[in-house]
């Protein structure tokens, strides 16, 4: 569980020989974080999503491909049983409504 992070789950790219070219994240729970709540950047195997909570991240997920030759279009994202909330109750808090930058 990822709770008011800069970044919830980071998904470091997988070793061609050792993930048999996937990757994957299960289980996950990943709210109220600043940026993202899954993200992936220079990926080069395909990626399988399951069981994943996300909600009121300021992006849900992003996810960023490396193409090794330019030309490969075969990277896949596969997802199970993903839940993506937007903005819920937990997203409203009066005290954030305050600028501290100020000194108010």
């Amino acid at each position: 569980e990822a709770v008011a992070t800069l970044t919830g789950f980071f998904i470091l790219t997988g070793s061609s020989v050792a993930s048999n070219m996937c990757s994957e994240l299960k289980g996950a729970v990943s709210w109220k974080n600043a940026h993202s709540g899954v993200v992936t950047a220079d990926q080069t195997t395909n990626l399988k999503l399951e069981a994943i909570l996300l909600a009121d991240n300021h992006i849900g997920i992003a996810l960023g491909f490396l193409r090794s030759n330019g030309e490969d279009m075969l990277h896949r994202v596969y997802g199970y049983n993903l839940t993506v909330l937007g903005s819920t109750a937990a997203s409203t808090c009066d005290g954030s409504t305050t600028c501290r930058a100020l000194g108010e």
